[in-house]
């Protein structure tokens, strides 16, 4: 099957939930196309923002094992409704210590979804803490230095290919198991500013060590996707969304559960293993060209 003319995924299977109530989340995924045998899921950046959120959905669901990974504590208090095996793991995505006692910890156990959400947005501190509400002031050629670069880039795109390298027995292994063509998939958040073709001159200025980086994850990614082909990757561009990311809450952001309610149904499509592995898409399920 080859990708839709308009490059649009195929529909979800699962129903929203209807938010008539006011403690309800689009999370609550009671109405959502479920497995029907136990599945291990990997989530990293799980102390705060989309992680979390995805943490919060998937460990509704009692067939579930979620490993749940940062560097900092994940909150397991402020997950609601927890019916799931959830196991915290410390991971500094750069440190070869915590990526090999992650390995150990899993020990070629089958892991069928990686979700990869650890990510910097690569600002000058300084200016950033200066005008906060101001995110391109911070990230313009004339606040752009080599550390910046660097340590953006070691944790966006290095950081990607260790966590994916370091899981690929697990995952491959899950492939085995499942039945007919289903693959075990890798999920990675990217950003629009990774693309090279919509970087013009009517995008914002500057973002040097952002765009970088995320290029770079994305042909990291690509390049995965072509060497492991009993894996399925996507790589995903969440929009603007209210995390910790930047001190401020840019204009026109969305909450994080209201996000990956959007991304699930991006994952979850009908079909949606059938594309090309290894493709970019938007929150609304449009492809995004490199």
């Amino acid at each position: 099957m080859q990708a839709p003319n308009n490059n649009v995924l195929p529909k979800f299977s699962g129903r929203p939930v209807s938010s008539h109530k006011q403690q309800n989340s689009p999370l609550d995924n009671k109405h959502a196309a479920r497995p029907s045998e136990t599945r291990t899921i990997v989530i990293t950046g799980t102390a705060n923002g989309i992680g979390l959120a995805y943490l919060r959905y998937y460990a509704q669901n009692p067939l579930n094992h979620v490993i749940a990974c940062d560097k900092d504590p994940t909150p397991l208090e402020n997950i609601p409704n927890r019916r799931a095996a959830v196991s915290t793991h410390t991971l500094e995505v750069n440190d070869e210590f915590f990526l090999s006692s992650l390995s150990t910890f899993l020990s070629g156990r089958p892991v069928h979804l990686l979700i990869h959400c650890v990510g910097v947005r690569g600002l000058n501190p300084q200016v950033e803490r200066e005008a906060p509400s101001d995110v391109t002031a911070a990230e313009v050629l004339e606040a752009t230095g080599k550390k910046m670069l660097t340590q953006t880039f070691n944790v966006n795109a290095v950081g990607t290919f260790e966590v994916i390298r370091t899981l690929l027995p697990s995952l491959r292994a899950a492939s085995e198991q499942l039945p007919g063509e289903e693959r075990a998939r890798v999920v990675v958040m990217s950003s629009r500013m990774g693309s090279m073709s919509q970087n013009t001159q009517e995008t914002t200025p500057g973002g040097y060590a952002y765009r970088a980086s995320k290029a770079a994850l994305n042909s990291i990614v690509r390049t995965f996707s072509v060497d492991v082909p009993d894996v399925f990757f996507m790589l995903i561009h969440p929009g603007r969304v209210n995390t910790n990311l930047v001190l401020c809450c840019e204009e026109g952001s969305i909450s994080t559960d209201d996000c990956v309610w959007k991304l699930i149904k991006i994952m979850d499509a009908d079909g949606v293993q059938n594309l090309p592995s290894g493709l970019f898409w938007d929150i609304n399920g449009q492809q995004i060209p490199w």
